[in-house]
């Protein structure tokens, strides 16, 4: 941990999306772009310094849970912090997976590798040190038996054989194909009990980011997942299912959860409208080349939607 330096900067960065919205930022009328960019950095060098992924996890690997904690860190009024981590959060720049707060594509922008070959630099050092500990014991103390080095030559194999399995791993994961957004939304789901209604949803809406070519890292999606989860209890499936169309519709980059309002908590599906929607973004089973303009003037995408909300119940 002491022996990180540096954290990587995209060049370019204050072109994107995100920062020209910090340009503009105003929160209560006041304008936030220098404390909003100070406080972006400053996280960026703290979850450097935990070296976890952009996770907020100590190097006790005690995760920051509280944001008075992580405004101790770097700090800031705790206060502040929360309009600010607000403001990232809705931009898609931090995500919070099982409850601690994440940098969301850490690994993208920084050399991962670079900063764990640092922590297997450490672990060798300390063997190494180990090692020279015992050969000054071995030096001063005449009566070594063969019992010891025996046991030292056992530990030091056992080293070596713990590093070979890592380098087996690693190799392993190398040649391992890469997951991309779609299959692990498929993989990560079914954790989250959800409804048919918002898993058709939540399919459109990872069509619509990978289209975007913004794809989710695992954490990402996980944090998205539970958002969606919290908002559906709190508020209805049907407002967080108008909302994601409304931020497609808008060409928006993440969710605003903020624009959910106490009236949408009675909202409902009209059924049969629904299944046509679904269908309508739907070309999985549809001739791609040649997909409906609209559902009310397609047999063949009514026929489907009928055959759908009978398979479902």
């Amino acid at each position: 941990m002491a022996d990180v330096k540096w954290i990587k900067l995209k060049v370019g960065m204050f072109d994107g999306m995100s920062f020209k919205k910090i340009k503009r930022a105003e929160i209560g009328g006041v304008k936030f772009r220098d404390k909003l960019t100070a406080v972006w950095f400053e996280l960026m060098d703290f979850a450097g310094r935990c070296n976890h992924n952009g996770a907020f996890i100590s190097p006790r690997e005690i995760p920051f849970y509280e944001l008075s904690d992580i405004a101790t860190m770097i700090d800031r009024d705790e206060e502040e912090l929360r309009l600010c981590i607000n403001f990232f959060i809705n931009e898609g720049m931090v995500s919070i997976v099982d409850d601690v707060y994440v940098l969301s594509n850490w690994s993208e922008y920084q050399n991962v590798d670079g900063l764990e070959k640092i922590k297997e630099q450490n672990r060798l050092r300390q063997a190494e040190y180990r090692q020279r500990q015992r050969l000054l014991v071995g030096n001063v103390t005449d009566n070594v038996t063969v019992t010891q080095g025996n046991d030292t030559e056992r530990e030091e194999d056992k080293e070596i054989d713990t590093d070979i399995e890592k380098e087996k791993k690693k190799k392993k994961a190398a040649k391992a194909p890469k997951e991309n957004t779609h299959s692990l939304f498929d993989k990560l789901y079914p954790n989250y009990d959800f409804s048919e209604s918002i898993i058709a949803k939540m399919r459109e809406w990872i069509t619509y980011k990978v289209e975007r070519k913004e794809d989710y890292t695992e954490q990402g999606l996980k944090s998205l997942l539970t958002q969606i989860k919290k908002k559906c209890a709190e508020f209805s499936e049907a407002a967080v299912c108008e909302l994601i169309d409304e931020c497609m519709a808008s060409n928006w980059k993440g969710i605003i959860f903020e624009r959910l309002k106490p009236q949408d908590k009675n909202k409902s599906y009209d059924l049969d409208d629904f299944f046509e929607a679904a269908m309508r973004r739907s070309f999985d089973d549809l001739d791609k080349e040649n997909p409906p303009k609209t559902a009310g003037n397609d047999t063949a995408v009514r026929e489907k939607a009928e055959a759908l909300k009978k398979m479902l119940g």
